[in-house]
């Protein structure tokens, strides 16, 4: 067996390395059952589990990744612990060459530039390499070199998980001395022979397209990527990067906002020589209070670009710098004021001193408003609602565009499509939460839109009373609070003044109470009110009005208190107060009886008149009743003589 020529005492993460002899002869057998992701997902990544044991885990890492591109489904069960029987010795390290599941893995001391010869053999195995540094010692698993960059996955535990850049990894690829690949299955990754992904350089060429069809421009450089749109033939495209993939020439660039790659094979390139001027705006139309994006673009020439921004208004001759000339490829420009302007850009060559400017016009508007109004916000079922259009600022006359929604729903109803109509109304259909629409629309089609939320619930009905419209002062008035229909849980406040009063009285504010008391002061007429407010603040009134009379007076008499038998004794009835016309009923019983004769039921007759048939002591009662039930009676003894 080989070992290393490095002190075992020396090596920090266990990577002593032996030789368990010659690698078995197998079939060599091209797979590639896996995507660039797939062998990258977090998952397939692991951390050594001992100090020592690096070497083992970034070779575990290896035949994991390994397995996927050959299509095993139980990748995962390939473990630290689990290969380390095989490829471990005990006491000294990792070995050189093994097998492991029919996975023959073999190692390599680096015969050159360690960068260049890692490049070429991760070009050959997707499945990565487990690269070794003696002096560290440390070893680490590289993944793929992409776009100019190692990538890698570190078994160290005090490093990120997954992969990353070399740079975040303890060794870096100029220290590997040795590595370990796969020499057998051959592997490849699906769509593409290798884990490389080229190089790409920055350019500043002008390609025009010359496939009748157009090209495809893509998410990636590469077939397998998928497309963002075709670019018609005879296209002037900028293209500002370059690289070669699976035989095809790719340029990276922007058409129509979109960036992406385009396969330059159906492509043509031109004559840059000329110094050209490719500068833009990003909108050739804003609102004052807005601002426009100036881009710097050239193409041609000997040397570096510097650029020079400026402006004037067409109706001035003067020029206005926005930035003086510099490298800067980007500026913002906020106009202060509406109008006309032209935007000019100045591209310099650095070598021939050439310049070459371009002028763009700009139309800066007023911003249009969108003011419009809404006749309410809180609305009953089957009650319109109004929304009126009305806006400012902008350009010309004005259109306006009515809808709305259900809250709850994600469509909207067109009440009433783009016109002249500064005014539409719409019942709702239902009892929920709706949300209204308004755009106002200028002559330049500029667009604002404002939005309403209207809540709609059935009407709130006060059905608020008094339990009596007639009181005798003294007694007190009780007022019950009612309400159906509108929002949530209810509140009542309660209200009285004289009915000759302008100002109301508290009887008692917002609160849940449903009844209250209220004991008049005078014995006058009342105007009474009962407020409901539902939970959205909608409230109904109720007025009622309210006699408070005084109290009532029975002012009955006898005409005389002694009268001989055979003589009628004359009864008269008489009241004041209580409510109303009064009813009178007379009776009376021999003195000491207990029954009453009923001399005349209740009646409006104010006088009766009645015979005694002894000459005995009677007892008289009158009783009056009001208009509201009262009663009051009055007693009197009337004496019958021989």
């Amino acid at each position: 067996m080989n070992f290393l020529k490095k002190s075992i005492t020396a090596v920090l993460c266990g990577s002593v390395i032996l030789s368990m002899g010659a690698v078995l002869p197998g079939t060599f057998i091209t797979v590639h059952a896996a995507t660039f992701n797939n062998i990258n997902a977090s998952s397939v990544f692991i951390k050594q589990k001992q100090y020592d044991t690096c070497t083992l885990c970034a070779n575990a890492m290896l035949l994991r990744r390994a397995a996927i591109l050959r299509g095993d489904s139980d990748w995962s069960t390939i473990t630290e612990n689990g290969c380390r029987s095989d490829l471990w010795y005990e006491g000294i390290g990792m070995v050189f060459d093994y097998t492991y599941r029919n996975i023959e893995v073999s190692y390599s001391r680096v015969q050159y530039d360690a960068v260049s010869e890692l490049k070429e053999v991760l070009s050959q195995h997707p499945e990565g390499v487990v690269a070794y540094d003696y002096d560290y010692p440390h070893a680490i698993l590289l993944t793929d070199y992409t776009n100019g960059t190692f990538y890698c996955a570190d078994p160290a535990n005090n490093t990120p998980s997954g992969r990353m850049n070399v740079s975040n990894a303890l060794i870096s690829v100029s220290g590997v001395e040795g590595y370990w690949y796969v020499e057998s299955p051959s592997l490849s990754l699906s769509g593409s022979s290798s884990t490389i992904i080229p190089e790409i350089t920055t350019v500043n060429e002008s390609w025009k397209i010359t496939s009748d069809s157009g090209v495809n421009l893509r998410s990636g450089a590469g077939t397998e990527y998928s497309s963002k749109g075709i670019i018609p033939y005879n296209t002037a495209v900028k293209v500002t990067k370059k690289t070669t993939v699976n035989g095809y020439t790719w340029g990276y660039i922007t058409y129509d906002s979109n960036t992406g790659w385009i396969a330059l094979d159906y492509a043509e390139k031109e004559d840059t020589s000329e110094l050209k001027n490719l500068s833009t705006l990003s909108s050739s139309s804003i609102t004052c209070g807005n601002s426009v994006t100036i881009k710097g673009e050239a193409l041609g020439g000997s040397g570096l670009y510097d650029y020079c921004y400026s402006y004037r208004l067409n109706s001035s001759s003067e020029w206005v710098d926005i930035k003086g000339y510099s490298s800067a490829k980007k500026v913002v420009f906020k106009p202060k004021s509406t109008g006309s302007y032209y935007i000019r850009i100045k591209v310099h060559d650095s070598v021939t001193g050439k310049v070459v400017q371009k002028g763009i016009t700009l139309t800066v508007d007023n911003a249009i408003k969108n003011s419009s109004s809404i006749s309410t916000t809180k609305a009953d079922y089957k009650s319109p609602i109004t929304i009126k259009g009305s806006a400012s600022g902008g350009t010309g006359t004005y259109q306006y565009a009515y809808y709305c929604k259900k809250s709850s729903s994600s469509g909207w109803y067109t009440i009433k499509g783009y016109s002249s109509s500064t005014s539409v109304s719409y019942t709702p259909v239902a009892v929920t939460d709706y949300d209204f629409m308004v755009r106002v629309k200028d002559s330049s089609n500029k667009v604002a839109e404002k939005k309403f939320k209207v809540n709609v619930s059935k009407p709130l009905v006060n059905k608020s009373y008094a339990k009596s419209d007639s009181l005798t002062f003294g007694d007190e008035m009780k007022l019950i609070g009612s309400a159906t229909g509108g929002t949530g849980t209810y509140q009542y406040a309660y209200y009285c003044r004289k009915s000759s009063s302008s100002g109301w009285y508290t009887i008692k504010g917002y609160s849940t109470s449903t009844s209250v008391s209220y004991t008049p002061v005078a014995a006058v007429n009342y105007d009474v009110m009962i407020r409901v407010k539902d939970s959205l603040g909608r409230v109904s009134e109720k007025f009622f009005q309210i006699n408070v009379n005084n109290k009532l007076s029975n002012n009955s008499k006898a005409l005389s208190t002694v009268i001989k038998k055979g003589t009628a004794m004359k009864l008269i009835g008489s009241a004041s107060g209580g409510t109303g016309t009064y009813q009178y009923a007379y009776y009376c019983r021999k003195s000491g009886s207990e029954g009453w004769y009923t001399i005349k039921g209740y009646s409006s007759s104010t006088s009766v008149s009645y015979t005694p048939v002894a000459a005995v002591n009677y007892d008289v009662m009158i009783r009056v009743k009001d208009s509201a039930g009262k009663v009051t009676e009055k007693k009197f003894t009337v004496k019958v003589t021989k």
